[in-house]
Parts: C-alpha cells; structure tokens; sequence
C-alpha cells in the first residue's frame, strides 16, 4: 500500500475544488441571477 502524506491530499483537495469552482462559478452566478430574478418574481 503507498503511503500518503496527508499534505498532498490537501493540496489535491485544492486543486479539484479549484478545477470545480474554474467550471462551476460561472454556472453558480447564472444560477444566483435566475433565482434573484425568480423571487424579485415571487414578492
């Protein structure tokens, strides 16, 4: 079994939440808009 230092998992841990957040974002802002238009709507 490889021995991994859990600083690596860290540093792994990073770099796909940035990957995510790189392809994400741009899908969450759009998301954030429709759902401020959606209860602009609603009140």
């Amino acid at each position: 079994m490889v021995k991994i230092n859990p600083k690596s998992i860290k540093e792994l841990k990073h770099q796909a939440r940035d990957f995510y957040m790189g392809l994400l974002k741009p899908q969450l802002l759009k998301l954030d808009e429709l759902s401020g238009l959606i209860e602009t709507e609603m009140k």
